[in-house]
């Protein structure tokens, strides 16, 4: 049997062009995709070993949910992609979130209005000093459920803009 050359990396996906197969994969997020833009939501979970190309097929699918034509099929998907690491408390998952999401919105709606009606605990939270581990149970519950309702409206705000709907937001976490 021949050698074939990997291009798979720890650390370093692969752009749009390099990558090839995992056709039942894309088949998958096209699929959980096209139920999201159909109220119908699918979560998908990509687990393998350590440099196999998870990353490289979350950076695929971010351009099919932009709009990059796959297999005949294009969405037009909001993305918002993120890392995590060990030290990220659930606030500070909330303000990352939040930063990316602005400069998501940014780019089609330079106005800011989205952010500023859905997601105006933000500035609540960051003025406060809250420190997710001083808080009660209570503040922490208060949190997620502002966060949990300010993505709601968003998604709701984005989906019915005027000059650019859009069919839904995509978030593609790694390193989860």
């Amino acid at each position: 049997m021949a050698n074939k050359y990997n291009p798979f990396k720890p650390g370093a996906p692969v752009y749009k062009g390099l990558f090839a197969g995992r056709w039942k994969e894309m088949e998958k997020i096209d699929n959980a995709l096209f139920q999201t833009t159909n109220k119908n939501p699918i979560n998908l979970l990509v687990i393998g070993e350590r440099g196999i190309g998870k990353t490289s097929l979350l950076l695929v699918a971010k351009y099919f949910a932009q709009g990059v034509v796959w297999d005949g099929k294009k969405h037009n998907y909001l993305t918002l992609q993120l890392s995590l690491d060990s030290n990220l408390d659930q606030l500070g998952f909330v303000l990352k979130f939040n930063n990316i999401l602005k400069r998501e919105l940014n780019k089609i709606d330079k106005s800011q209005k989205i952010i500023e009606a859905c997601w105006g605990f933000i500035k609540r939270v960051e003025v406060a000093g809250f420190k997710i581990k001083d808080k009660k149970d209570s503040e922490r519950v208060l949190l997620i459920d502002n966060f949990i309702y300010a993505l709601i409206d968003t998604v709701k705000s984005i989906t019915e803009h005027k000059t650019k709907p859009k069919d839904g937001i995509l978030v593609l976490i790694d390193e989860a």
